[in-house]
C-alpha cells in the first residue's frame, strides 16, 4: 500500500475508479445474512455478559458459573431470538444495526419477486443494484455505463427514472463465483516459473520488479516480462485443466505505464466476483474472464475481427487478439436477447422493448368462429 501511495502521489499511477465494475464485487445474500446473524449473536452474548456482571456487582444470591440453572436463567432474561430478527429483516428489508455493517443504506435490501409474467420473475434474479444511497446523489457519474461493464452488465436493460443506471441486469452469460477455489498451491507454481518470493530476499528493487498478489496478499515479485509469461502460463494451464489451476481464477496483469493503473500481477480466487466465458485462441478452449483482467485483454467480438501479427524472422506470431467472444450477443441480458434485430434499432427502442416484456400480460384468447 505504501508503494502504491507513493506511486499515486508522484503521478506515476492514477487512482482507482470506485464506480467501475473493474473494482467492484457483488454483495451476495449469504454474506449479508452471515453479517447480520454474527452481529445479532454478538449482541445477545454481550447482553448476557452484561447481565452477569450486573448480578456480580449487586451481589445477587445464587450467582454460580458452574450452575446450569443460573446460566439458563440469565439467558431467558435476554432477547436471544436471533431467528425473529432475521425474519424481520427478510420480511421488511430494513437493517436494524448499531454498527451499520459498513453499508451505506438501512432499507431496501429485499424486494417482492413479482410474478406478473415469467420474464418479470426471471429478471429479478439477474438484477444488481448499485445501492439506494446513490439514488440520492446529485451527480450522475455513478449511473454512467462504462466500457469495463462489457459482457457483465447489460447496456440496455435498466429502468427509467431514479433507478436508471443504478439497477442493472447481468448479461446472460455472466455468472457469480459462489464457491471457494483451491488456490493455495498457486504461489509455489509461480515460484517454479521464476518468481521471487515475498520474503526470500531482503532487497527487492521496486523500479525493476512488479508485485505479485493473490487475493490481496503479496506472494512475490517479478519483472514485467516474467509477469506476462506467468499470466500466459496460468491461463494456458487453467483452460487445459493442468496443475489444478481453477478455471475461475482471475489473472489480471497490469503492465507498467506512465500515469496509468498501478502495475502488477493480481490474482483473484475469492467469491462474489463476476466471470464470463470466452474462447481462448491459443488452444481453442473456453476461458473464464473477470472484470479486472478484461480491461487489459484483446477480445474480438466476432471471428472476422481477428488479425494476424506480422511474422518475425519467418515465424508465425499468432493472433493480435488473445480471445474471441462465444457469441456477439453476450453483451445483452436474457430479456434483451429476445429483441429481434436489435443491432438495426435505435438504442432507446431496445430499452422500450425490454421494459415492454416486463409489462406484457397474457390474456385468455377468444375463440374465433
Amino acid at each position: 500500500m505504501l508503494r502504491k501511495l507513493y506511486s499515486l502521489v508522484s503521478n506515476a499511477s492514477c487512482a482507482d475508479n470506485p464506480d467501475s465494475p473493474q473494482h467492484q464485487e457483488v454483495l451476495l445474500p449469504g454474506f449479508l445474512y452471515g453479517m447480520i446473524i454474527k452481529e445479532k449473536l454478538d449482541e445477545a452474548i454481550g447482553s448476557v455478559a452484561a447481565q452477569i456482571r450486573q448480578d456480580v456487582r449487586r451481589g445477587v444470591a445464587g450467582v454460580d458459573f458452574n450452575d446450569n440453572r443460573y446460566i439458563s436463567k440469565v439467558i431467558h432474561k435476554m432477547n436471544f431470538d436471533v431467528g425473529h430478527k432475521m425474519s424481520y429483516f427478510l420480511a421488511t428489508g430494513n437493517l436494524v444495526s448499531p454498527t451499520g455493517l459498513d453499508l451505506q443504506q438501512t432499507s431496501g435490501y429485499t424486494i417482492v419477486a413479482e410474478k406478473l409474467n415469467f420474464y418479470r420473475y426471471l429478471a429479478h434474479f439477474r438484477c444488481i443494484h448499485r445501492g439506494a444511497f446513490f439514488a440520492e446523489l446529485k451527480t450522475t457519474t455513478v449511473r454512467k455505463l462504462l466500457p469495463e461493464a462489457w459482457g457483465f452488465l447489460c447496456p440496455v436493460h435498466t429502468p427509467d427514472g431514479s433507478p436508471c443506471g443504478l439497477l442493472n441486469h447481468l448479461s446472460h452469460t455472466c455468472e457469480i463465483v459462489t464457491t471457494p477455489l483451491p488456490a493455495g498451491h498457486i504461489p509455489s507454481l509461480l515460484s517454479s516459473l521464476g518468481m521471487t518470493q515475498a520474503f526470500a530476499s531482503t532487497t527487492v528493487d521496486g523500479r525493476a520488479n512488479l508485485v505479485v498478489q493473490l487475493d490481496g496478499r503479496i506472494v512475490g515479485f517479478a519483472s514485467p516480462a516474467l509477469c506476462e509469461r506467468m499470466s500466459f502460463a496460468l491461463r494456458l494451464w487453467k483452460t487445459e485443466g493442468r496443475h489444478d489451476v481453477p478455471l475461475d481464477l482471475e489473472i489480471g496483469f497490469v503492465p507498467p505505464s506512465k500515469g496509468g493503473q498501478y502495475p502488477g500481477l493480481f490474482l483473484f480466487s475469492g467469491r462474489a466476483r463476476m466471470m464470463r466465458p470466452v474462447r481462448f485462441l491459443e488452444n481453442g478452449q473456453t476461458d473464464h474472464v473477470g472484470t479486472f483482467e478484461q480491461v487489459y485483454m484483446e477480445i474480438a467480438c466476432v471471428d472476422s475481427e481477428l488479425e494476424r501479427l506480422p511474422p518475425f524472422k519467418g515465424k508465425d506470431r499468432g493472433w493480435r487478439q488473445s480471445h474471441v467472444e462465444l457469441d456477439p450477443t453476450s453483451i445483452l441480458s436474457v430479456i434483451a436477447n429476445m429483441t429481434p434485430f436489435s443491432d438495426f434499432n435505435q438504442s432507446p427502442r431496445n430499452m422500450y422493448q425490454v421494459r415492454s416484456l416486463f409489462c406484457l400480460q397474457l390474456t385468455p384468447r377468444m375463440n374465433a368462429h
